[in-house]
């Protein structure tokens, strides 16, 4: 098997993300190949144990989304998986190690999704991830996270790669993965979720109210476009469980927050609801 890992960044600090280059290229099994998509104006400039490193490919190219970013990774033709990280997210040791496995005892998944933690804490990302064990129907789809997924190439082009209207950088700010996840749901392509496959990631509500806000603001304009992609476009009224969701959901985060103090968590939640009535009410989604 043949394993082509692929991060993109902008506007991340060098740190961040050669601490995620160097969790892929440290492994103890390593991939076939990195692929880092630099899309900052200036390339990243890394330390030799990094750039000299024959596995790693750095790419220049000033692109302004991550989905842009990431469909624009030279594949190798003779890939058999690909896998994503963020930049500001880095793989457990064991990481590849686990996923050689998962994908030896199970031969017929071609959609992989590990689980995200907290690397203070290494508490759940998401209350999703922590109750799911599998991803055997529509609701269970968005346990799959951007950050850390794995897909055979041949599905990842099947299926047209990620939909360039979505994801940060775009006109939608978000919903990127989720959207592929969706497109590989409704093609009949076996998906699994696997807790074993652990990325470490940045803890979450960190910014200041004002950057909480509007991030989460950002989001939720693009999870309603991916809405409205998936009930007028795509004409699938299963996806009105999510349009129900999208406006239910942030009372309830709201009001964990005012339980826990957090008003960080407060803040982002109504920046997510407005968002969400925003982008499905008043803003448009772009032709494809």
């Amino acid at each position: 098997m043949k394993f082509t890992v692929i991060i993109n960044s902008i506007n991340r600090p060098k740190s961040l993300v050669q601490r995620a280059v160097k969790s892929v290229l440290e492994q103890i099994q390593a991939p076939s190949q990195l692929i880092l998509i630099d899309q900052n104006k200036e390339p990243l400039q890394f330390d030799d144990v990094v750039a000299k490193n024959p596995l790693f490919k750095h790419v220049h190219n000033v692109v302004p989304s991550v989905s842009m970013a990431r469909n624009s990774a030279p594949i190798p033709e003779d890939a058999d998986w690909i896998v994503f990280c963020d930049d500001d997210g880095y793989w457990d040791a064991n990481y590849f190690k686990e996923l050689n496995g998962v994908i030896s005892n199970e031969p017929q998944l071609e959609v992989i999704a590990g689980v995200i933690l907290r690397e203070d804490t290494r508490e759940h990302y998401t209350v999703r991830q922590k109750v799911g064990s599998e991803i055997r129907n529509f609701a269970s789809t968005k346990m799959l996270m951007g950050s850390n997924f794995a897909v055979k190439a041949t599905v990842f082009l099947e299926l047209g790669k990620f939909d360039v209207r979505f994801g940060a950088g775009s006109k939608s700010g978000s919903s990127e993965e989720t959207d592929f996840c969706w497109k590989a749901y409704f093609a009949g392509k076996r998906i699994g979720y696997r807790p074993n496959l652990v990325v470490l990631h940045v803890p979450p509500f960190q910014e200041n109210p004002k950057l909480a806000f509007s991030k989460s603001y950002r989001y939720g304009v693009g999870k309603s476009l991916l809405v409205k992609k998936w009930l007028f476009e795509e004409r699938r009224p299963l996806v009105l469980i999510e349009w129900v969701e999208m406006f239910t959901l942030p009372f309830a985060q709201a009001l964990l927050g005012l339980l826990k103090l957090q008003r960080g968590r407060v803040t982002a939640a109504i920046g997510a609801w407005l968002g969400r009535f925003d982008g499905f009410f008043f803003k448009k989604l772009e032709p494809r």
